[in-house]
């Protein structure tokens, strides 16, 4: 019954009481839009709450974040989700170690005899030492810090043969002084792979040799070292942007206390990494390698990749089980249990094809997996409708994290899972990841570079080490043979397939 129809039904009321009933129903109005603001204001602080409370809850075992930035005397609860193997803890039986005993690979460099105490001075110490025998055999394993300098002397002479004609040597050095190639790799071994600061160094080697090197001599040592790396760096990018599956992944960077960019690419074996100001399809085409590549690219969902059209795309799915974990503990939707435990069942039974020598799931279990994962999606999506539009608000309203979670799943099953529909394809982009973990740990002990030229010159010749390494070359000796020139033929023998 509205306002007009109650006073004339009750007509006959006292003008008083009529004006009374009239002053309660505009408060009464005035109190329903007064809660209609506060119950909006409540939706609005419970959604930032939220919101809040899901942004706390994240750390490095259900979202990207490295374990470095997890907060001090809070370390999570471990959630792995690795099941039981049943083997007992450390090395298994035929496990090759690392130990000292398998650095006995060459003839010892001296022996030295341990008699018993007894002996000494003993005059018949020449005749037991016919007859006696080694009882055990120890071995030291050593280095030794010596110093060397070599002095060229140029010789000037006649030659009697050309008439008297005077001939006189080349001169190796550029200069009267100058610190070896040895010196300088050492230079490069400790700014690199060390992630020790130049001034450091130059304390280093002070104290091990006695040289009093300059900082400026480092620098020039790390930049004659990229120099030197012009055309490997150039055959590395190259290899990856021929190859069939190619591992990407880019990290923050800070350079002069800007950020920057880091942008890592590895086939596996071989590794590249760029400095750019960008993180985005910008950065991504500067760094050279991704414009050109064809085949299986493997990494998260960054959707700057996406715009590379020719590039197949395998999305990496330790990134995926983290986001489900981080769901499961901030909503409890069953479904994604179910989902993580899916996905890590197609990774078991994928392993157990393959230690069978197989390539393919046969077609029944895959369809039953791809059916499985269908529902699950489906279920999410029933529980998570799409919001409803505000007529009183611009633009789409958002989805929110489980939405936008469920539709990529709908959307981009086949990059998910690619890991399954093409046994060359692995998991997760680890690989990738493992690539930036020195660049990290060295922003973390040395701090940020102060250029981009120093911050190129350092992801080149990581680029070049990390390559060699995987190939267990000494990386001392890989820096030599970039100061011997030969660096190029060192990386192409890791491809001899190539000729």
């Amino acid at each position: 019954m509205g306002e007009k129809e109650l006073f004339e039904r009750f007509s006959w009321l006292p003008k008083a009481v009529i004006d009374f009933i009239r002053d309660l129903i505009a408060k009464l109005k005035a109190k329903d839009a007064e809660l209609q603001s506060k119950d909006a204001e409540i939706e609005t602080l419970r959604a930032e709450n939220q919101k809040l409370k899901e942004r706390l809850s994240l750390d490095s075992h259900n979202s990207s974040m490295p374990p470095s930035s997890n907060r001090p005397g809070s370390k999570p609860t471990p959630k792995s989700l690795r099941t039981p193997s049943g083997k007992k803890p450390g090395g298994q039986r035929g496990h090759k170690g690392h130990g000292i005993k398998h650095l006995q690979t060459r003839e010892p460099d001296k022996i030295v005899e341990h008699w018993p105490d007894v002996c000494d001075g003993c005059g018949n110490r020449e005749q037991c030492a016919e007859l006696g025998r080694s009882a055990n055999s120890q071995y030291e394993y050593d280095v030794l810090f010596v110093p060397v300098i070599t002095k060229h002397e140029i010789v000037e002479c006649v030659c009697p043969l050309r008439g008297g004609e005077k001939l006189v040597g080349s001169a190796p050095l550029h200069s009267t002084h100058e610190y070896g190639k040895g010196l300088q790799a050492l230079c490069v071994l400790l700014y690199t792979f060390g992630t020790v600061s130049y001034d450091r160094i130059k304390e280093l080697i002070q104290g091990l040799f006695g040289f009093s090197i300059s900082v400026g001599t480092i620098y020039k040592a790390v930049q004659s070292c990229q120099k030197g790396l012009e055309s490997t760096i150039d055959w590395i990018k190259t290899q990856l942007a021929n190859s069939l599956l190619l591992f990407v992944d880019e990290t923050g960077f800070n350079v002069n206390g800007k950020n920057h960019w880091i942008h890592g690419m590895s086939d596996g074996e071989l590794k590249y990494m760029s400095v750019q100001e960008k993180r985005g399809y910008e950065g991504m085409i500067l760094a050279g390698v991704l414009e050109f590549f064809k085949g299986i690219g493997m990494h998260d969902c960054w959707s700057s990749y996406s715009k590379f059209k020719d590039m197949v795309h395998a999305l990496c799915n330790a990134h995926l089980l983290r986001e489900l974990i981080e769901r499961w503990e901030n909503t409890g939707q069953e479904w994604t249990q179910r989902m993580i435990v899916l996905l890590l069942r197609i990774k078991s039974s994928k392993e157990d094809i393959m230690a069978a020598g197989g390539d393919t799931f046969p077609a029944d279990q895959w369809t039953a997996f791809k059916n499985e994962y269908d529902s699950i999606v489906a279920e999410g999506l029933e529980l998570n409708p799409p919001p409803p539009r505000d007529p009183n608000k611009k633009g789409r309203p958002a989805k929110g994290k489980t939405l936008c979670l469920l539709e990529r799943l709908r959307d981009r099953d086949s990059a998910l899972l690619r890991f399954a529909t093409d046994f060359s394809v692995p998991f997760d982009n680890n690989e990738a990841e493992r690539l930036m973990r020195h660049s990290k740990n060295r922003q973390k002990i040395s701090g940020c570079m102060r250029t981009v030229t120093g911050a190129q010159a350092y992801c080149d010749i990581m680029s070049y080490l990390l390559s060699t390494r995987s190939h267990e070359i000494n990386t001392f000796d890989a820096i030599l043979h970039v100061f011997n020139g030969t660096s190029l033929p060192l990386v192409q023998s890791l491809r001899p397939e190539l000729g």
